[in-house]
């Protein structure tokens, strides 16, 4: 889904740790010998230098995301750029120096994003990616960019996209425009090279604000990372096909459960965003490209509802909570539990002030985001994995490469987050030492209520996001601090009104016998005051309501 979750969220993630690209050599298994390979990923932040010292957080403003990125050569010249497995095409955008060409094309692609678009026209050069090789392979040259200064500033070129086939755009156009497959994806070439064998790639996210962790990655193809051969034993992951043939498919599976703190979200009373998707289940995207993680106002809240002190932001669509808040958040794919670190549960991010703040790393996805998604893990769930995609093997060994079928594509998940006490400390120690350099803001909003976790716990799980009232907590809130002294001052004004009430109709009585006569009874009338509507509040027209 790219890196359009920098404008989706303004409050993101500025990392600015720069690890030079490092190939790693491990035995080839895509040549002719069974070769493959695989390449170090670099972090990419939005600065105008780079640390290389490990732990050194510098962040900055409002900007704090990660970006996974290596370099290619295209043409001759080296790029920077994103690994995306929410998108199939490669694009570059270097006005400063462009790639040696070996065609050009007058067909024109535009990419729009969350925020921003990329176009050009498609053209054609030598890609080189490790020990790989294509010649003329197919790429949108952008010549017009709108809406990705935070991007390029971060040092990167474009993106890589490494989804299935389908959702290229680069090779839906070039088919109507020249009726044939040049416009094949950087994948499908280099997995053509060999058709005997597998067809996967992997990834190993590292966590940059991790004093435990080098903040190093790793991207293969068709080889496991040294040490993780393991993944191999995990339970194949279906990928959830389109309902129709004129869809493409994409990185999407079921997720089994989902518990924090030993809780665990009703799925089956929960309204799915997509009508086949199983009622005791939720459909979740895998996306390196999205930084954070997105989902529905439900599921956000039973994340995070284990913080009282938790405060949604309406502007972010997302909670502001303490910095050293943390919780034990289980994610189950194929029966396996794959726990999240509470580094990934929040994000924190520095003020000009010298302060630090810090943010729920999920959010709530607008309806054009998510679609019929109930959850996008983007960076911030992936990198608690070592993730294979396997797009599925040839079934066909025909010479005519045009030709090939594939099998089912699957995900593969091996948690890396073994032990949460260790990892809770290592949480506490980083976060820590985050806030002795920035000590944390103090101007929080009001705070979340501490009241029945669990009665909050049901109501998140058993209402969809369109019927969930976003304003029920700060409300909430405010019954519990202000509700008893509200209701002892009714109580007060009820009690004097009736004092004076017996006290007027004793002095009307004394006055009457005193008079010799009766008191005079007087006859009540209503005239009802009509009230002006108000435009922007419901629509609704007071004065009509309570005409009867």
């Amino acid at each position: 889904m790219k890196w359009f979750s920098w404008f989706l969220m303004p409050l993101s993630l500025l990392v600015v740790q720069y690890d030079a690209v490092q190939a790693l050599k491990l035995p080839l298994t895509r040549r002719s010998t069974s070769a493959g390979h695989s390449f170090g990923v670099s972090y990419k932040g939005n600065t105008s230098g780079f640390n290389e010292s490990v732990g050194d957080i510098t962040f900055s403003g409002h900007s704090e995301d990660i970006a996974y990125s290596t370099a290619i050569t295209l043409g001759g010249e080296e790029f920077v750029v994103q690994l995306d497995t929410g998108s199939s095409d490669l694009w570059v955008y270097a006005p400063d120096r462009q790639p040696q060409l070996t065609n050009h094309s007058n067909v024109f692609v535009d990419l729009t994003y969350g925020s921003g678009s990329d176009a050009g026209f498609v053209d054609f050069a030598d890609v080189e990616i490790g020990p790989y090789f294509i010649h003329g392979q197919a790429f949108l040259n952008v010549a017009n960019s709108t809406g990705d200064e935070t991007f390029f500033a971060g040092g990167m070129n474009g993106i890589l996209g490494v989804s299935f086939e389908g959702l290229s755009q680069v090779a839906t156009q070039v088919a109507l425009a020249w009726g044939n497959t040049l416009g094949k994806s950087v994948l499908s070439n280099i997995f053509q090279q060999n058709v005997t064998g597998p067809n996967f790639i992997s990834f190993l996210l590292g966590r940059r604000d991790d004093l435990d962790n080098t903040g190093n990655g790793l991207f293969t193809i068709c080889e496991y990372a040294d040490g993780y051969e393991k993944v191999s034993e995990t339970p194949n992951l279906p990928v959830i096909l389109p309902q129709t043939p004129d869809e493409s498919p994409r990185w999407q599976v079921l997720i089994d459960g989902l518990k924090v703190n030993g809780r665990s979200f009703a799925f089956d009373s929960y309204t799915k965003a997509g009508k086949s998707t199983p009622k005791d289940k939720a459909l979740a995207l895998l996306d390196t490209g999205t930084s954070l993680a997105y989902t529905t106002k439900p599921l956000l809240d039973f994340l995070y509802a284990d913080i009282p002190s938790a405060v949604y932001q309406e502007g972010d669509q997302n909670y502001r909570l303490p910095c050293m808040a943390s919780a034990n958040v289980t994610f189950i794919f194929g029966g396996q539990e794959i726990n999240l670190h509470p580094l990934d549960y929040t994000y924190s991010i520095t003020s000009d002030s010298d302060s630090a703040q810090c943010y729920s790393t999920f959010a709530v996805g607008s309806q054009r985001l998510l679609g019929d998604l109930d959850i996008l893990l983007g960076d911030a769930f992936l990198k608690n994995v070592y993730s294979v995609f396997n797009l599925g093997d040839y079934i066909n060994t025909s010479d005519v490469a045009d030709s090939l079928k594939l099998g089912d594509p699957f995900v593969q998940l091996l948690p890396t987050i073994a032990n949460m006490q260790e990892a809770l400390e290592d949480f506490q120690r980083t976060r820590s030492e985050l806030l002795k350099k920035w000590p944390e803001a103090t101007s929080q909003n009001e705070a979340q209520p501490s009241g029945n976790v669990d009665e909050r716990l049901s109501n998140a799980a058993a209402t969809s996001s369109d019927h969930f009232s976003s304003g029920w907590p700060a409300l909430s809130n405010k019954l519990d601090k202000y509700g008893p002294v509200v209701l002892g001052l009714l109580a007060g004004n009820l009690l004097l009104g009736v004092i004076l009430c017996g006290i007027g109709i004793m002095f009307c009585v004394r006055k009457g016998a005193r008079q010799g006569g009766q008191a005079r009874t007087v006859n009540p009338s209503y005239s009802p005051v009509p009230l002006h509507k108000e435009e922007g509040r419901g629509g609704g027209d007071f004065s009509t309501r309570y005409s009867d």
